[in-house]
């Protein structure tokens, strides 16, 4: 039982979930049911979980309720300090296109771009072809 003993504390000792846990990593793995599973969906186009996600929003809107003055407050602040339309300033990568990226009032995300690089320019610079 003693060898036994000293068997094991010669064995890798399997890492830890995390710095603070006291628990092992499972050794052999086993599976662990994902309860949102059901969820999953890469088309979008499930009744079911688009039901689900349309009665969540609707419960969150209604105990926040209370709370839209202040949202709107935040997000009017927060847009106040932005440039909502803006662009960087188009620079030539692979010696074919000049990329940048662009932002639209009102839009969320960025828009990348690349515009071609005409060489045909009779002074010899560079010019981007409008997009």
């Amino acid at each position: 039982n003693n060898n036994n003993n000293n068997n094991n504390n010669t064995e890798k000792e399997l890492i830890r979930q995390s710095e603070s846990s006291t628990n092992a990593l499972l050794d052999p793995p086993r599976p662990i049911k994902d309860v949102y599973g059901w969820m999953r969906d890469e088309s979008r186009t499930d009744q079911a979980v688009l039901d689900h996600l349309h009665a969540e929003n609707a419960y969150t809107q209604q105990i926040t309720h209370h709370l839209m003055s202040l949202r709107e407050q935040l997000n009017t602040e927060m847009v106040s300090s932005l440039q909502e339309t803006d662009y960087t300033t188009p620079a030539p990568r692979d010696g074919k296109y000049y990329y940048y990226t662009r932002t639209n009032k009102g839009q969320s995300y960025k828009i990348y771009c690349r515009a071609p690089i005409d060489t045909t320019n009779s002074n010899g610079a560079n010019d981007a072809v409008d997009v």
